[in-house]
């Protein structure tokens, strides 16, 4: 058994180990539809429309002919002109085509920059989905924690959760998160995320404010695990809960803004996906961040991972989840990966919908 390793008296994210496993190319790419129960879909809307207008009288569709035209018999005969069709508009970019080359880019250079880190990106917008990177489980860290807010408040109310909440986001306290587990269990948390589709997403045990073991480790490991998939996953379904009308999934939305709004210098990496966002911007991302120290599991030397609901100037928003790991300069070379590649999705949709 692999337990939580808590230091004293500091505010850090210390996290749980996990299992790094499979292809870790950057070239991997996915790219599927989402479903309606895994989006946003109230606060999305198309990152393109084509309005035509025709200008002028007599602009109407002439009904077909089957005789012919009529001949011209006087000098006020009436002249029949061809009406040209109504052109095809080119369909908006995708997803993909917006954001994969230059989520690319970064990858190779994350990986040239820092010695072979391990990277996986996942981005939704629009019904859109894509992947960049491995697609391995890998260590959930304290990101997690804001999977056992959403499954506690849900079980146990909003008002069991909330005591806990601001040391969970704003300090990612260990022992704040063991007592949210504690309100419903670890069985009921992987019940909860597994109903949402994260097939890939596992609470084994957390050993800080309590002793919390799932009861299936012989079916599912020791090991706390998720993947950047499944963080977006997450995120598509809280926020397109939260548009229904859930005021549960609005409020974890809401407690999710209390965490950092930017890298600290006290060790703490809680701001790493909004580290090089705009300040306003910044100030409204609803996420939560994990960082693994060295040592502190033997699934990877080091390890920072993040997923956020990003907000954007047309008032749309996009989830986003990153994950870099195996960095030879550590959590500062990764935590600056990580708010890079974040950076990277927000400029290439925001140029996509300036360019409308």
């Amino acid at each position: 058994m692999v337990r939580t390793p808590v230091e004293q008296g500091k505010p850090r994210d210390h996290g749980t180990s996990g299992r790094l496993t499979g292809d870790d190319g950057v070239d991997t790419l996915a790219c599927a539809p989402v479903s309606r129960a895994r989006r946003s879909g109230a606060r999305w809307i198309a990152l393109l429309t084509t309005v035509c207008v025709a200008a002028g009288a007599g602009c109407s569709e002439a009904e077909p002919s089957t005789t012919g035209p009529p001949a011209a018999t006087s000098a006020d005969a009436v002249t029949q002109e061809s009406v040209s069709p109504t052109p095809t508009a080119e369909p908006p970019p995708t997803v993909r085509e917006l954001v994969r080359p230059d989520l690319v880019a970064w990858a190779r250079e994350t990986r040239r920059d820092s010695d072979g880190a391990r990277v996986a990106a996942a981005v939704s917008y629009d019904s859109q989905r894509v992947r960049v990177g491995h697609s391995a489980q890998v260590p959930s860290a304290s990101m997690a924690k804001a999977y056992w807010v959403w499954a506690a408040a849900a079980g146990a109310g909003t008002e069991a959760v909330e005591p806990y909440v601001q040391d969970v986001f704003a300090w990612s306290s260990n022992d704040a998160a063991g007592r949210v587990i504690g309100q419903v269990g670890p069985d009921a948390i992987n019940t909860f995320t597994r109903d949402l589709g994260m097939a890939e997403t596992y609470l084994a045990a957390w050993y800080a404010g309590g002793a919390h073991t799932a009861s299936d480790q012989a079916e599912y490991g020791d090991r706390n695990v998720t993947t950047v998939d499944d963080a977006v996953t997450f995120l598509d379904a809280l926020t397109e809960a939260a548009s229904d009308g859930d005021e549960v999934a609005a409020q974890v939305l809401d407690w999710m803004t209390l965490s950092p709004d930017s890298i600290g210098a006290d060790g703490s990496y809680g701001g790493a996906l909004v580290g090089e966002l705009p300040p306003r911007v910044a100030r409204r991302v609803s996420h939560k961040a994990g960082w693994l120290f060295p040592g502190a599991t033997d699934a990877v030397r080091s390890e920072v991972v993040a997923m956020g609901v990003v907000p954007l100037p047309d008032g749309t928003t996009v989830n986003v989840a990153f994950g870099v790991a195996d960095a030879a300069a550590g959590l500062d070379t990764e935590a600056a990966a990580v708010a890079a590649g974040v950076r990277t999705v927000y400029d290439a949709l925001v140029a996509g919908i300036d360019g409308c």
